[in-house]
């Protein structure tokens, strides 16, 4: 038990000196390992006496100092309490004996399990780690820390004018606002020290945050945001200024931990314990923010309800989708009440519909609260934020509600028409043109047109819509007669205000905008042109490089093009990951080296007869010595003097004065004794020169075996002793020793040495192979293998590459320990027989045992569990069975041992080489047994030996793993076991039914007008076989696709049991139809658990359709797959790249899996590279990109190769908007007027709305709609946003809400059926429905008439967006899944009365 605390302290001691728990964890057990093995230094220093006593080196205070160290300290305490269990026999009574006795190291234990304590405490306040504000080593002798103290606030920081505090470009608020700031933020700096320079993450930002509202921090990455969020909650300190949160000081360590106990922090991402429930994660956290036991379960289910998780309350956090847990994270800051919130990206990854509900929660929850929010979402900001900070350089830029940045910032009003195909383009522009001054042709966008208009012409836009509304003829408009279908008008979004402010910072210089990934756009490029010649000239023209380059040619010499790739990022990976290469490579040669000598040594030992014992020390077993305390207490020593005389009483003195005795006068005193020896003196005659006539008789124990002659050996000592006194005075002794009789035995018994060296020979050939799953996880975890086959890599390819290096690392150890071999000599070995038997057993295990692993490591998902268990797991599997054989074999006999070595090596494949080596060695260790004869060649390869299974097994294994391996990699990737294995299916796997029974009802006319297009295509192909190339298909063409799954019922928690509900069927994709031309991007988007995800995958070939087909460049991915993965480029959501390779080196291995000729690689690299601006970055390994630029390399990884057809998921999932435009404008160029085209998927509604050229929405599995993004728009719109801001006057706030008052009578005036969605201080935002707005001409002038005569400082009057189209699509997907709780279901059951639209 004390062990244990001191342990559990020893953690907690080491936990400052690390960021990385693997590295800890590793780290940790090796050091207890080692610390453990210092015991050692005492053990095998210490002597024992001829008289049975120890004597050791190290004295008692030092290992009283030792015991310091707990586990040096434990093994001290067990080495005790074994050697008093041999001698006396340990309890209470023994335990205090000796100069060190076992109660010091029990007492030291638990000392040391406080002083861990304390010192990991002290440690991990002084110790720098990447958080949290660091003291002084000295803090503890500080008064501060001791007499914590609150300054109190200076109210003349008020009073400081506005203006110059923060400057024009900050939104001006009331007195009464500013009387309820939160947070004040003054001159703040942050000052990082490097080893070149000091870098300036905040510099002199001031802000104020006001009670009630959401703020809301923007910036590019490395703005300052997040470490600006740091110091506001305690985890870095500033450098300079400070900042007041509820009138507390961050700097004043009393204040900051109030700060702490005020404050809910959700951060970026989800921390929770996957096997707690949503409830006890709850319960948790409010018992740590100080919750009332008696008010924490109604709390927690008010939150529950909030953030709709409350039908989740007992589901795990691991069967939590990934918007649910988002959810969980944001109740966690929530719960307990706080008065600040900050919320890092609180909904990331979480599809439209459900950021929308969780905006809800949190504008319902900043009543009485500072909420901080950051985010790389502007639609989110936009919305949810009541004021938004601009940070760049660690600088405010500016500050306001969006209405004031827009304004300030924005670029104006967007016009978007869509045309039909007779429409007199130039005709149109020349209209706009002539109407608003400054305005601009965006850009042309299929059947779309968009342009800008500014904002400071925004009183003249009623002229506009007013000539577009007025009637050219009797029956048609001006628009109409033009051909223009339908248009509408929105305000510029703030991620254009944020690009905007990016090209204005002058504190950016072009070397800080490249390290973003990025590149300072002009107000021409905000927005993406999908024309052939781009408007923006610095866009990046893919295409045009492509057609210079002579790229993918069909080539004879593909496959080997590709092992080579592949076999040389896998060298790689081995040779850059140090410690995988210690434990592959340096540290199985150790194993080897110490085994081999360890085995050599043990051979020169080998004993072959008993040595003798010298009496001596015999005396010292059976009796007690006078001059010092014995360890063991013995009889004393029996002496009767028969003689009687002085001279005998005389002589036997000096057995007295050496020994304890007991003196007897008859024979039946002996009876009851329990003595060893004694000595019955009959005669001795002693004169002045001789001693004669001497008679003894020996009293014997018979248990004492050797005591007969040790008293033999005394007498004749003692009678030469005095004989020489009396001639010469010289002292003469004699030796005495005793030789058992030896004879030869033919049974191998227990030799420690040899069992020792083959345990570490072994292990140097077990501790090799999990070091290869690892590698082969990651791939599976982050998706690369998913890649690879997209990319055209087949199942032999991928496992032949990573079996040649796996092989060659494998063979290291075995040729070193050939070549050790024949260096050391070792005898056992030496033999030609042992020499060849120990080469063909490593030929055969290392393929076999290298393909075992690739099985066993489909039993790991997460590659840091594999790591740290696989190692331990293969071991055990291995020295276990080998541990059973060896012993049954040296103690209880060969035949019980051979069946288990034939059943070991069959089942357990690690453990043939324990037994191969061993056996090898045994032969040479019997014949040490017999007449020394030399071992023949032959002897080796008998079957009694047991040397040829271990040797011919692997030969059957290796088929055996080489199917099962293509049975599993193929079930893992999607397929079925007739895929992997079709020759023992009837049927042919490939074939799915095309037809689909499943009519759906009241289909949108868009989607059936798309699903009659596929069929013409489809009937066209079929009937007339051949006649059209591959490349009057389009790009991509999905038929009838259905998916179902077999889904189980959810599983919860009761009590200590999980229960699983029953399995069912469940339709993902129901009869979805459709086809993507060349030149075209198109959307596919939906909810989570829409489908598309599904959909994509089914495109992919990594889930097959349970009906329709799919086929890709004029190929069925399911028939024809390799043909289809050549035109297929797939850029996947999370970036699937290999952490320790360079950029370059990703993409030449790419290259030449795509195929393009070796020597085109570095022209086509080099052009990427320099085209999206990586030069900074090629020699970087992948885990040092930053998100941005890891998503470039996914997408220049999807279209290496000319694909027809490039899959993007989420492409700029985590950029910045600087980056993302970068990005956005590179595909476009890629896409538009070229033959290739592309599905993209995004939660990202700005992204379709800029990328694509139509949009698909897919709810419960079908799709809802299709078309392009302005059709959807005016098809679906729900209407108009109406967003006002009052002048400021220096008015009561009676007045103000007064005024505002006035200005909701005049809209409501304008729009009858205008809703108030928010009003706070001068703001106001109105939906206005559609049929409200019969002419835009009419609203302008009306807004415009607002400003003048009603205190209208500035209004936006904005379309509907296509995410509130995709909300109003995304309400069906939840109300058909009404009822449904199955906590597999990713989609969040929330009310849809409570979103914000």
């Amino acid at each position: 038990m004390f062990y244990g605390l001191s342990i559990i302290s020893f953690a907690c001691l080491l936990t400052p000196f690390f960021n990385k728990a693997q590295t800890a964890g590793g780290v940790a057990s090796l050091f207890v390992m080692l610390l453990s093995c210092l015991y050692l230094v005492v053990s095998l220093t210490r002597q024992l006496n001829e008289d049975g006593t120890v004597t050791y080196s190290i004295p008692a205070v030092a290992r009283g100092f030792m015991c310091l160290i707990s586990p040096c300290c434990v093994s001290l305490a067990i080495d005790q309490a074994v050697f008093l269990d041999i001698g006396v026999g340990m309890d209470f009574t023994t335990a205090g004996q000796g100069d060190f006795p076992l109660y010091i190291p029990m007492f030291m234990l638990l000392f040391d399990s406080i002083l861990y304590f304390v010192l990991a405490m002290y440690l991990d306040n002084v110790i720098p780690t990447e958080y949290g504000a660091k003291k002084p080593p000295y803090y503890i002798f500080m008064k501060s820390y001791w007499c914590p103290g609150t300054r109190e606030e200076d109210n003349d920081e008020r009073a400081e004018d506005y203006d110059a505090l923060f400057g024009n470009d900050v939104e001006k608020v009331t007195s009464d606002m500013r009387e309820h700031t939160g947070v004040r933020i003054l001159n703040l700096t942050k000052e990082f020290s490097g080893k070149e320079e000091t870098v300036t993450a905040v510099n002199k930002l001031s802000l104020e945050m006001y009670t009630g509202q959401i703020t809301c921090l923007l910036g590019h990455n490395g703005a300052g945001k997040t470490t600006l969020f740091n110091m506001l909650s305690g985890l870095v300190s500033p450098t300079r200024g400070t900042a007041k949160v509820l009138g507390l000081d961050i700097n004043n360590p009393g204040d900051m931990l109030k700060i702490r106990q005020t404050t809910g922090v959700c951060p970026q991402h989800n921390i929770l314990f996957d096997k707690l429930t949503v409830i006890e994660h709850l319960q948790l956290f409010a018992g740590i923010k100080g919750t009332k036991k008696e008010n924490m379960m109604k709390s927690i289910k008010q939150i529950l309800n909030d953030v709709g998780l409350l039908d989740q309350d007992d589901t795990f956090a691991l069967n939590l989708s990934g918007g649910q847990k988002r959810k969980l994270s944001v109740a966690i800051a929530l719960i307990g009440d706080p008065k600040i919130v900050f919320l890092d990206e609180p909904t990331a990854g979480i599809d439209p519909f459900s950021r929308r509900h969780l905006w809800s929660v949190l504008k319902e929850k900043k009543k009485g609260r500072v909420i901080l929010l950051t985010t790389h979402f502007m639609d989110e900001a936009d919305i949810l934020a009541d004021r938004k900070a601009f940070i760049s350089k660690g600088q405010l830029r500016c500050c306001g509600s969006s209405l004031f940045l827009k304004n300030r910032f924005g670029i104006g009003y967007h016009l978007n028409m869509v045309v039909g195909k007779v429409s007199d383009r130039e005709s149109i522009t020349d209209l706009v043109c002539k109407n608003v001054d400054g305005a601009k042709h965006r850009r042309t966008h299929g059947k779309e047109l968009a342009y800008t208009l500014p904002l400071e012409e925004v009183g003249s836009f009623k002229n506009l819509f007013a000539a577009l509304e007025s009637k050219s003829t009797d029956v048609s408009t001006l628009a109409e007669s033009m051909g223009i279908k339908s248009y509408g008008v929105s305000m510029t979004t703030l991620e254009e205000v944020f690009l905007a402010l990016e090209e204005d910072d002058q504190s950016m210089d072009i070397k800080d905008v490249l390290k973003l990934g990025g590149h300072a756009a002009s107000t021409d490029t905000l927005d993406n042109n999908h024309d052939a010649e781009p408007i923006n000239k610095s866009t990046v023209n893919i295409l045009e490089a492509l057609e210079k380059s002579p790229l993918v040619q069909e080539q004879d010499n593909l496959k080997t093009q590709q092992f080579w790739a592949l076999s040389k990022v896998r060298l790689i990976r081995s040779l850059k990951d140090k410690a995988l290469l210690f434990v592959n490579l340096i540290l199985p040669v150790v194993f080897v080296v110490v085994g081999l000598v360890v085995s050599k040594t043990s051979a020169m030992n080998t004993a072959t007869a008993p040595s003798p014992l010298n009496l001596t020390l015999a005396l010292g077993i059976y009796a007690n010595y006078t001059n010092y305390s014995p360890s063991a207490k013995n009889p004393p020593v029996l002496l009767r003097d028969s003689l009687g005389t002085t001279t005998g009483d005389a002589f036997l003195q000096m057995f007295r004065s050496m020994f304890e005795t007991k003196t007897f006068t008859n024979s039946s005193e002996i009876v009851d004794t329990t003595s060893n020896f004694g000595i019955d003196l009959k005669n001795l005659t002693v004169t002045a020169s001789s001693i004669s006539n001497v008679g003894y008789s020996i009293l014997y124990n018979s248990k004492a075996t050797h005591s007969i002659p040790s008293v033999i050996l005394l007498m004749s000592n003692s009678l030469l002793s005095m004989a020489s006194s009396l001639v010469n005075g010289t002292q003469n002794t004699i030796s005495a020793a005793s030789l058992p009789l030896w004879k030869p035995s033919t049974k191998l018994t227990y030799n420690n040495n040899a069992f020792s060296s083959v345990i570490l020979v072994a292990i140097a050939f077990v501790v090799v192979p999990p070091g290869f799953a690892v590698d082969l996880v990651k791939d599976r975890q982050y998706k690369i293998r998913s890649q690879l086959r997209t990319a055209g890599v087949p199942f032999s390819v991928y496992w032949l590459s990573n079996f040649f290096i796996d092989v060659c690392k494998f063979c290291i150890p075995a040729v070193f320990c050939i070549i050790l071999t024949a260096a050391i000599q070792v005898d056992s070995l030496k033999p030609g027989g042992a020499m060849v038997s120990l080469v063909l057993l490593f030929l055969t295990i290392i393929p076999s045992s290298t393909l075992f692993v690739y099985i066993f490591q489909f039993l790991f998902d997460n590659f840091e569990t594999c790591q740290s268990s696989l190692t331990v797991l293969y071991f055990f599997i291995s020295f276990l069975p080998y541990l059973a054989v060896s012993l049954v074999d040296m103690i209880s006999g060969e035949i019980p041992a051979r069946i288990m070595h034939y059943l070991f090596v069959m089942l357990l494949p690690p453990y043939k080489v324990f037994g191969g080596i061993y056996y090898i060695d045994r032969i040479y260790r019997t014949s040490l047994l017999g007449n020394g004869q030399d071992i023949t060649f032959g002897e080796y390869f008998k079957w009694e030996s047991n040397i040829l299974l271990p040797i011919l097994w692997p030969l059957v294994e290796i088929p055996l793993y080489i199917m099962l391996l293509r049975i599993i990699d193929v079930r893992k990737t999607g397929g079925e076991i007739q895929d992997a294995l079709p020759c023992i299916s009837k049927k042919n796997s490939n074939e799915v039914d095309t037809e689909n029974s499943d009519i759906i009802e009241d289909e949108d006319e868009d989607v059936a007008e798309e699903r009659q297009r596929v069929k013409a295509l489809q009937t066209r192909e079929r009937n007339q076989p051949g006649k059209y190339s591959y490349e009057s298909y389009p790009v991509v063409m999905v038929e009838n696709l259905r998916k179902e799954f077999a889904k189980r019922g959810k599983q919860k928690r009761k009590g200590c049991k999980k229960v699983q509900g029953e399995e069912k069927v469940k339709v993902v994709v129901r009869n979805t139809s459709f086809a993507v031309e060349s030149g075209e991007v198109l959307g596919l988007l939906g909810p989570n658990g829409a489908g598309k995800t599904t959909t994509l995958n089914m495109v992919i070939a990594e889930v097959g359709p349970t009906k329709g087909k799919v086929h890709v460049g004029g190929h069925d991915v399911r028939s024809s797959m390799s043909e289809a993965f050549k035109v297929l480029g797939y850029c996947p959501q999370h970036d699937a790249l290999w952490d320790l390779v360079q950029l370059d080196d990703h993409l030449r291995a790419y290259a030449a899996i795509r195929g393009i000729p070796k020597k085109d690689i570095e022209n086509v690299i080099n052009y990427y590279i320099k085209e999206l601006k990586l030069e900074d970055h090629a020699g970087k390994m992948a885990k040092k990109l930053s998100g941005g630029t890891k998503r470039k390399l996914s997408y220049i990884i999807s279209m290496l190769g000319q694909p027809k057809v490039v899959l993007m998921d989420e492409p700029s999932t985590g950029m910045d908007p600087q980056s993302k435009r970068f990005l956005w404008d590179t595909i476009s160029s890629s896409f538009s007027g070229t033959e290739r085209g592309a599905i993209l998927t995004t939660h990202y509604m700005e992204e379709a709305d800029a990328l694509c050229t139509r949009v698909a929405i897919m709810v419960n599995g079908k799709l809802e709609c299709i078309g392009a993004t302005q059709h959807l728009k005016n098809k679906y719109s729900s209407g108009y946003l109406l967003e006002v801001k009052l002048k400021i006057e220096d008015i009561t706030d009676e007045e103000q809400a007064h005024r505002l008052e006035e200005l909701q009578n005049y809209v409501v005036s304008l729009f009858p059926n205008a809703v108030t969605l928010e009003k706070f201080g001068t703001y106001a935002q109105f939906k206005v429905p559609k049929e409200d707005v019969p002419s835009l001409a009419n609203v302008f002038a009306s807004l415009e008439e607002g400003k003048r005569h009603h205190g209208m400082e500035e209004y936006s009057f904005s379309q509907s967006t296509l995410e509130q189209v995709f909300i109003e699509f995304a309400k069906r997907q939840l109300d058909e899944h009404a009822g449904d709780h199955d906590d597999d279901d990713k989609i969040d059951k929330i009310k849809t009365s409570s979103l914000v639209i």
